[in-house]
């Protein structure tokens, strides 16, 4: 089954090596935030030339993420790490020539080639990690990926300043920055400074090319498509990668939130120069917002998905990130540290990375999810919206420039406006006409399409919706002014299917209590024509039940594949001797004391099955029709009079007809009519069948249908 496959333990050597690759992506890509004030010095640079260093290493993912998909389909994943590593190796040496001649452009040219290996590597590495298991829990193995690349960020520019810094250079820097030196003297001075890097740099090159000649001797499943090919988003009414919105909105997504993320990191060190920290003491501050970020992507880890979905933790991270924003602009205040007065809004920028840390996690499974064919080609324009890094601190940089570095951080605003809007609507996204909200009786119209309905096939024709219902069924090709429209193209239109009666698909059940597997049975069920359900449970303890029921609450308003509609309990109040399949060790009598334990901890529940004979559940039935509840015969002993009395206390439905339960019963020579002839004769009663042909046979559903007619056949 596939919620079992996912789980194999095959997976460990794929993502230790994904970890290592992140980790090497966190080194080579966060050292930029020391980078850009180190060559803003050494290279005589304002604040917006200084932030080249971001727009050259970030556009390769603009220009070069769709190549690097064809490439990876050309030569696979695994040549294509190879090729990524040794492409960054590439642009590692050339700081040496870039270093001795102090040409700028030369190491912007080196920036742009390790971002284009970065961006073959991010092509293969994102979505690797999506599929090496189920979708749900996706954000967490992200997280986990996150984790390696932010430990890697943190030590980064403290080993950058460890390696090229020297206790001596504040009083350098003070002197090339009050130009008390000029013409030779100060060209000397500043080529000593910019070639401390040759060294390091070109042992990073070394490294970066060894470590692509190992991966060549370690053995890699292939991507493809497989997983994703036979899902029910794999529809061939679409024709382009632009008729998935929730992608496209995803990858606009991906561009601010690498954008927001970026200034809080890159740009932290000048805000702490402008607060008279030097270079060796500012250093700190992105290491610290990399810490902040290490807490954020614990609690993924932690949280996601058995105490909290993915969803959630997008939605709390992007409101939080807004609230920091605003934040980091207004807050008054300052602390002491190392003898200067720092802003406190220099810490609300830090913190970001908390949130930041999680945003990343939730957009990226949201987007590319049911993707089918164009799974490859989305991941790689979710990559290509990695050059919201490039693009976002130039223009922060122009802003400071002109009106302060404070200032400049209002350009975060927008960026979280926009995460909030995907967070909580952008990624339910399916048809672009769902982007505006429908107006008051809109009509929604359902067009070319062969009508299916309970009573006859109805021929092509045109099903109209309003307010969630269907309010008219036409012939032909009808048409109703301002409608949004939906083209069948020949297929079949249907009402979905809603199951009363459920416990679980796909290899799951839910009573194995966890989000994951109900979301696969949602979406299980979604896959096969089911678009309503109701979540069933069996005979267990009250802690696992009660287990189950705060699982429940935080998946269904998930929207990822068939809609809960509410909870079905089945038992544990029911007669052993007509047990079926459930545990007999949980069976037991109503307890008041424990029912209200349950009754108090969901508002969900629509039915409970129960056995109507036994002691306590007639005053049961009653409780429970007060709160709207539908009590259930099931798994019962009970006689014709026995069902006539519950009719009483609110039983009109029988669960599982003809099924664990008796029908003409020989009592003390006498015969008894069963809970089976009940259900035929008393009309106050609807029964349910499992209409599979094994558990009725055809003959048998064929007398209920007879007796009871369909309105007493939910």
């Amino acid at each position: 089954m596939d919620n079992v496959q996912s789980r194999q333990p095959s997976n460990l050597i794929p993502m230790i090596m994904l970890g290592t690759l992140f980790f090497i992506f966190g080194l080579v890509s966060w050292v930029n935030s020391i980078l850009i004030p180190y060559f803003k010095v050494s290279c005589e640079l304002t604040h917006a030339q200084s932030y080249l260093v971001a727009l050259a290493f970030y556009i390769a993912y603009l220009v070069m993420s769709i190549p690097a998909a064809r490439l990876i389909g050309r030569i696979g994943s695994r040549r294509g790490i190879m090729i990524g590593l040794w492409l960054m190796s590439a642009g590692t040496l050339i700081f040496v020539p870039a270093a001795c001649t102090r040409a700028y452009s030369i190491f912007l040219t080196g920036l742009f080639t390790i971002g284009t290996g970065l961006s073959i590597l991010q092509t293969v590495a994102n979505p690797y990690v999506t599929i090496l298991g189920p979708i749900e829990s996706a954000a967490r193995r992200i997280s986990i990926m996150g984790l390696c690349n932010k430990i890697a960020g943190i030590l980064a520019p403290l080993l950058f300043a460890a390696v090229i810094l020297k206790s001596t250079d504040n009083e350098l820097f003070e002197v090339l920055k009050s130009n008390s030196v000029t013409g030779i003297e100060k060209d000397i001075l500043l080529d000593g400074l910019i070639r401390r890097v040759i060294v390091p740099y070109s042992v990073l090159s070394l490294f970066l090319f060894l470590f692509g000649c190992t991966i060549y001797f370690i053995r890699l499943p292939e991507l493809g498509n497989n997983q994703q090919e036979d899902t029910i988003h794999d529809n061939k009414d679409r024709k382009s990668i632009g008729s998935y919105p929730y992608l496209i909105m995803g990858v606009f997504a991906i561009f601010f939130h690498v954008a927001a993320q970026v200034i809080s990191i890159d740009t932290i060190i000048s805000y702490a120069e402008n607060m008279g920290f030097n270079l060796q003491e500012a250093k700190i501050f992105p290491s610290i917002t990399l810490s902040c970020a290490l807490v954020g992507y614990f609690l993924g880890i932690l949280l996601i998905p058995r105490f909290a979905s993915q969803q959630l933790m997008l939605r709390i991270s992007t409101v939080g990130g807004l609230i920091l924003s605003v934040c980091v602009l207004f807050i008054p205040g300052t602390i002491q540290m190392y003898g200067h007065a720092t802003s406190l809004s220099i810490w609300c920028l830090s913190l970001m990375g908390v949130c930041n840390a999680l945003i990343y996690a939730g957009i990226w499974p949201l987007a590319i999810h049911d993707l089918g064919r164009w799974t490859n080609l989305g991941s790689s324009f979710m990559v290509m919206a990695l050059c919201g890094n490039a693009f976002m601190p130039v223009i922060y940089g122009l802003i400071a420039d002109h009106y302060g570095l404070r200032i400049g951080y209002i350009v975060l605003i927008p960026c979280f406006l926009y995460l909030i809007f995907y967070a909580f609507y952008g990624y339910k996204i399916n048809h672009w006409s769902e982007l505006w909200k429908l107006k008051k009786g809109q009509i929604t119209r359902i067009y070319n399409g062969e009508i299916i309905t309970p009573e006859k096939n109805l021929g092509i024709g045109t099903v109209l919706i309003s307010g969630g219902k269907i309010i008219g069924v036409e012939p032909g090709n009808y048409k109703v002014a301002d409608s949004v429209d939906y083209d069948a193209k020949g297929g079949f239109i249907a009402p979905g299917f809603i199951d009363l009666h459920t416990h679980g698909a796909g290899g799951s059940d839910f009573m194995d209590c966890t989000e994951e597997d109900c979301l696969t049975i949602a979406r299980e069920h979604l896959r096969h024509g089911t678009t309503l359900l109701y979540p069933t449970t069996l005979a267990s303890d009250n802690q696992e039940l009660l287990r189950f029921l705060d699982i429940y609450d935080r998946v269904k308003g998930q929207n990822i594949g068939a809609a809960f509609g509410g909870l079905h309990l089945e038992g544990p109040y029911f007669a052993y001797a007509f047990r079926g399949a459930q545990d007999p060790r949980y069976l037991r009598n109503p307890v008041p004391e424990e029912y209200m334990e349950i009754l108090d901890r969901s508002q969900d529940i629509v039915r409970w099955s129960i056995a109507p004979e036994l002691p306590g559940a007639l005053e049961f039935g009653d409780l429970l029709r007060k709160k709207g509840i539908l009590p259930s015969i099931a798994h019962t002993d009970a006689i014709y009079e026995d069902v006539a009395e519950a009719i009483l206390h609110g039983f009109t439905h029988i669960t599982h007809f003809y099924s664990c339960m008796n029908g003409i019963t020989r009592r003390n020579a006498y015969r008894y009519a069963g809970c089976i002839e009940a259900g035929y004769l008393l009309d106050e009663i609807t029964i349910e069948l499992i209409t599979d042909g094994v558990h009725v046979p055809a003959p048998l559903m064929k007398l209920a249908v007879k007796n009871k007619g369909r309105r007493r056949l939910p």
